[in-house]
């Protein structure tokens, strides 16, 4: 007789939040390498992973962050989080 589980959806996406951190740590960890400067007094891995099951988030701590992914007028764009997922063997697709 098949007793359904009701926990099954919420056990499911926690699992699967899991398995998608691990994988998205792999590309923060290669983010940080690409990374084009390190402010005074930040951590060097300034680029972490956040996990809010089931969505899972890699994030740029650093305050100057935006700068080294999108460039400016005198800063050229170095896109270590786009450059990352793709070097951890990700596809990324920009809308």
């Amino acid at each position: 007789m098949f007793i359904p589980n009701p926990n099954f959806v919420r056990e499911m996406m926690d699992e699967t939040a899991d398995v998608v951190a691990e994988q998205a740590q792999v590309a923060a960890d290669e983010a940080n390498k690409l990374r084009h400067r390190i402010m005074p007094r930040k951590k060097r891995n300034a680029i972490v992973v956040e996990k809010q099951a089931p969505d899972v988030f890699i994030v740029n701590t650093d305050l100057g962050g935006h700068l080294d992914e999108w460039g400016s007028k005198n800063n050229p764009s170095y896109a270590p989080l786009r450059n990352g997922v793709r070097n951890a063997g990700f596809d990324l697709t920009e809308l």
